[in-house]
């Protein structure tokens, strides 16, 4: 929908003078949370908005926007004779996005566009708006992920209010966005963006039957796990969890760089300020990996080590595996299926070792080391009870909001496990009942696990993504470039931006972010799109059972009957699946 708001038609590109021109990114203009039901009369209007920014906005140009943006949904509601609303509002200065996540409660953003400005033939200076500094699918990722973030650690907008209050709901809101808004970045949203998904790595079927054995045989060895996942850098390895939804989720909080900026309490004390717990995810179509597979094998050892990582810095106690597969305390004694340490000393975390400046290995969430350098979970409450939330995360997953306990483990900085245990886990109620042991057993045995245990898997999968690399870097005769993507699995492939010696132009991501909107439009229902771009790169879109693909041809001397051929005989020997 398009609604103009009295804004001046800007110039042409004939008045453009010989003079530099200045750009400006697209800007947040507000981001907001209502529920229309909750201010059914006029006395009660200002009651409906449950969160609104810039929160020095007068209560009157909240209510304007926000009443605004109900009535297009109505109004295109009764024209569309459904329940499905228009979302998108289009005007010459603004993009504004609407999202409904639970029933009654809508989510809007209004951002206004990028802008260039110049000097014109008569010495005034003219401000353009750019539409396409801004994609609308771009915008509801940014409303989406606004909204699994807050559920992730708030179980939800209606079941806050079922549990406590409105005004507890409204609270929580205005605690959780305004930090959260502050880091949200509008700059560089390209299809990666739009589209939301998750790295896979390539693997071979010899590696993935080694890596299942591996994950399964330690959810045996822990029962008390609900789900575990094994991340290498940000491709994903395992995910123990049923739903993709559920998964993505989680794998955009461990990725976003957005996380490490937070005010994170637990985060915070392993990681510097604004670095993700993962930091390798690509954030857009222009920034290029910098790992190089030289750097990427050299830091795993030939034989990996077992037992503890880094310099032996204290000694170890060696406990029975036996024991904690019954929830007792480990005793002295038998021999195990591998060494179990509890560490003497502390560290930066508990039981984390570096090698040189960037090398870390240790509990992100997860218990802290205390003066007598063992690990207490609830350290400096001497007397009290384990309170979990000290040392873990509290999460809430899926459609119902079920809660857990999160654990992340990171080995080297590359290797990260997370795991979720059931919510009662590490309280004192749920050790004396016999349903778990003591948290700091738990991590202990966990840790021993992971270190005697996981190096061996992640220098097989140092070793897998090498090869991918220097076979997708050295593939004879391929000139194209692609990005894929599959709705079922959410998975994402592309070698765009493997070197540097792939430049693009804004322009060009742009038109990626373009062709990739037309395709998956309703509206259009397109399944095929050729299209030449200014700089003589075609550009192939083909989306087909859930499925999109996206190739570039740098070559400017093909006609579109010779790209057609080119792109079917790509298609014929499934050389970019490979990739």
């Amino acid at each position: 929908m398009h609604s103009g708001d009295g804004t001046p038609s800007s110039s042409t590109a004939s008045d453009w003078t010989q003079t530099t021109s200045t750009s400006e990114p697209p800007q947040l203009a507000h981001f907001a949370v209502y529920n229309p039901s909750w201010g059914p009369t006029e006395d009660s209007t200002a009651d409906q908005i449950c969160f609104f920014s810039p929160t020095n906005t007068p209560t009157n140009d909240q209510l304007r926007l926000v009443g605004l943006a109900q009535a297009l949904v109505n109004f295109s509601r009764s024209f569309l004779q459904s329940s499905v609303a228009s979302d998108v509002v289009h005007s010459s200065k603004y993009r504004m996005v609407m999202h409904e996540p639970e029933p009654g409660f809508w989510m809007q953003i209004r951002v206004r566009l990028g802008t260039m400005s110049y000097v014109g033939k008569d010495g005034k200076r003219v401000v353009e708006y750019v539409p396409s500094s801004v994609h609308d699918t771009a915008l509801k990722r940014v409303l989406e992920r606004a909204y699994d973030r807050f559920k992730l650690f708030n179980r939800g907008f209606q079941k806050t209010v079922d549990e406590s209050t409105r005004e507890e709901l409204k609270e929580k809101l205005d605690s959780f966005y305004t930090n959260y808004l502050d880091r949200l970045n509008l700059i560089n949203m390209d299809i990666l963006e739009m589209t939301a998904g998750v790295h896979y790595l390539p693997m071979d079927r010899s590696l993935f039957l080694e890596v299942a054995s591996t994950m399964n045989e330690l959810e045996r060895s822990f029962p008390i796990v609900a789900a575990s996942i094994l991340l290498w850098r940000h491709y994903i390895i395992w995910s123990g969890l049923g739903s993709v939804h559920t998964f993505r989720v989680l794998y955009d909080y461990v990725t976003d760089a957005e996380t490490g900026k937070m005010d994170d309490s637990i985060v915070n004390q392993v990681k510097p300020k604004g670095e993700a717990i993962v930091s390798t995810r690509q954030k857009n179509l222009q920034s290029i990996p910098t790992t190089s597979t030289k750097e990427t094998l050299a830091a795993y050892p030939s034989t990996p080590p077992t037992g503890l990582a880094g310099p032996p810095t204290a000694s170890s106690i060696l406990y029975p595996f036996s024991a904690l597969t019954m929830g007792q305390t480990p005793t002295n004694g038998a021999s195990s299926l591998f060494p179990i340490a509890v560490p003497q000393s502390p560290s930066r975390r508990a039981g984390s070792s570096q090698s040189g400046a960037s090398r870390f290995s240790g509990f992100i969430v997860g218990p802290e080391v205390g003066p007598d350098g063992g690990w207490e979970p609830d350290a400096g409450r001497a007397g009290e009870p384990e309170r979990p939330d000290d040392w873990s995360k509290r999460v809430y997953l899926g459609a119902e909001g079920a809660e857990h306990r999160m654990v992340i483990y990171q080995l080297m900085d590359e290797t990260t496990l997370i795991f979720l245990l059931p919510a009662s886990f590490g309280t004192a109620a749920s050790v004396k009942d016999g349903d778990g042991f003591s948290s700091s057993t738990f991590c202990t045995n966990l840790q021993s696990y992971i270190h005697a245990r996981i190096p061996g898997v992640a220098r097989l999968l140092a070793e897998a993504w090498v090869k991918s690399r220097k076979s997708t870097e050295n593939a004879p005769g391929v000139s194209y470039r692609f990005f894929y993507f599959q709705a079922a699995t959410l998975a994402i492939r592309t070698n765009i931006a493997l070197s540097k010696a792939t430049m693009l132009s804004q322009e060009l991501v742009t038109a990626i972010g373009a062709l990739h909107e037309d395709l998956i439009n309703p509206a259009i229902r397109l399944t095929e799109v050729y299209t030449r771009t200014v700089g003589d790169i075609w550009m192939v879109g083909r989306r087909a059972a859930g499925r999109l693909l996206l190739m570039l041809f740098p070559k400017s001397d093909l006609g579109v009957v010779d790209v057609a051929d080119e792109a079917n005989k790509i298609l014929s020997r499934d050389a970019w699946r490979a990739t």
